[in-house]
């Protein structure tokens, strides 16, 4: 029996080519990455976050909350044990330096100014401004790992920073 007459067999590829443009983005999406491929992902998208963070007029806390959030919800089953662990290790880098980096402003060091000659202790200000660069060194080196981890394993890492604080 025939199903397709002659004059209709060119539908047969314009529908498999259509098919495969509406549900290929899902189906690749289901599909297991290379740990590679996944490292990928997930450090892209640190990267596309980063130049939203850069482009937006959130404070300095603000941030690195919204950072560690959006990494927070990345899907990492793909990508190898060794990588997720260094990536929770980063994300709390970036907790742990949200509060630090929030009263790191010019205000608050007014008032950490203003502290320090009442109390009659000048190193006030400079204690608040060494907490935030230990805070950004740590960020920092727990990205460094990241990327050495991501490197180990075949990934391009995507050059991201965030500007005035640590790598992204």
């Amino acid at each position: 029996m025939k199903i397709l007459s002659k004059h209709s067999r060119w539908l047969v590829p314009v529908l498999a080519i259509l098919l495969g443009v509406l549900l290929g983005p899902k189906l690749l999406a289901s599909w297991p990455q290379t740990p590679s491929g996944a490292i990928e992902a997930a450090l892209n998208d640190c990267a596309s976050q980063t130049t939203y963070v850069n482009h937006s007029n959130m404070s300095e806390g603000e941030k690195a909350v919204y950072l560690a959030d959006q990494m927070q919800s990345l899907n990492l089953s793909d990508c190898p044990p060794d990588f997720q662990q260094a990536f929770a290790e980063h994300i709390l880098a970036w907790r742990q330096g949200a509060p630090i980096f929030e009263n790191n402003t010019s205000l608050f060091l007014q008032i950490v100014s203003t502290a320090s000659e009442v109390y009659g202790d000048p190193t006030l200000v400079s204690q608040t401004r060494l907490k935030a660069y230990y805070a950004s060194q740590r960020i920092n080196d727990t990205y460094k790992a990241l990327v050495a981890i991501a490197t180990q394993h075949g990934a391009r890492v995507p050059v991201s920073v965030v500007i005035g604080r640590a790598n992204g």
